[in-house]
């Protein structure tokens, strides 16, 4: 019987897991640091919402020369109108 000869450029199982498990490592660095970036974007998407309410209420001020929040009757005035408690 005549051995077979390796012909060309196939991998072996051995190389094809130590690539798979390279690829693994590095998606396990890359991930929380993903999760990282989501968190600090919505951080300041929020603080970004706060400052256009902020100049908005400012505006309101200037413009009609009261202030739109805390005015109200305390009976009118519910917080849960806001979001709040």
């Amino acid at each position: 019987m005549r051995a077979i000869q390796k012909e060309g450029g196939g991998f072996t199982l051995i190389e094809l897991l130590i690539v798979v498990a390279i690829i693994a490592i590095l998606a396990a660095i890359a991930i929380p640091n993903f999760l990282e970036a989501q968190t600090r974007s919505k951080v300041s998407r929020v603080k970004s919402d706060l400052c256009i309410i902020a100049t908005a209420v400012e505006s309101y001020t200037v413009d009609w020369g009261v202030t739109p929040i805390g005015f109200w009757e305390s009976s009118q005035w519910q917080p849960a109108h806001f979001g709040l408690g």
